[in-house]
């Protein structure tokens, strides 16, 4: 691999753990150590390297030291945060500094490792880092999909959803709108298919997530 930070032929939702490190020897063992473990690692030299390639969909996790020429690893950071990149960020420092530690943190950073760190501490936290951040990406995609199935519903149906959250049965809903049972389940039948729900109670709960995001 060489150090521009190229994207990969990598397979569609595959994870990158970036190493974004001006020391290349640094870069090297920490490539190898988290490649060991399983992980597809991408290397970078610098910050400014790194956003020339980054697709802020991308999950994985950010490797990031603190302290490079030009862009700082906080500066990375801001830089991320101004994006609304929300890839963990776990940083490492050979120099200790506990205020840019305590800042990091506060800006959302993952981790804070000190250089030299125990390679195996490093594997489980990028592991938890990598582990959270799709998890979160799988949940922001199907809130991505309730929210374009609800916006294909109908007025009607609608209006069915809204009494359904609020508990009303399908007998009770047709006295509201003055319409048969009959025809009411066959709104929310169709409600059920658009959303994509199994039953009431998981169609309830998307409308809910939807609301409450």
């Amino acid at each position: 691999m060489g150090l521009n930070c190229l994207m990969t032929s990598l397979q569609k939702n595959e994870q990158i753990i970036y190493v974004v490190d001006d020391d290349a020897g640094m870069r090297k063992s920490l490539r190898l150590r988290l490649e060991t473990a399983g992980f597809h690692v991408q290397e970078c030299p610098s910050a400014e390297n790194f956003l020339s390639g980054f697709d802020r969909q991308q999950t994985g996790c950010i490797v990031l030291d603190l302290r490079m020429e030009h862009m700082s690893g906080i500066e990375l950071l801001e830089k991320l945060s101004e994006m609304c990149a929300t890839i963990p960020v776990i940083f490492l420092t050979g120099h200790g500094e506990v205020s840019s530690a305590v800042r990091a943190m506060r800006m959302g950073a993952f981790d804070f490792l000190e250089k030299p760190c125990d390679p195996d501490y490093l594997v489980r936290r990028v592991r938890k880092a990598a582990g959270n951040d799709l998890a979160a990406a799988e949940k922001r995609a199907e809130l991505d999909r309730i929210r374009k199935s609800i916006n294909q519903l109908t007025a009607t149906e609608r209006v069915i959803l809204d009494y359904a959250m609020r508990g009303y049965t399908a007998t009770e809903i047709a006295e509201e709108l003055h319409r048969s049972p009959r025809t009411i389940e066959n709104h929310r039948n169709h409600l059920l298919h658009k959303m994509q729900a199994k039953n009431l109670s998981e169609l309830v709960r998307f409308a809910v997530l939807a609301e409450i995001n």
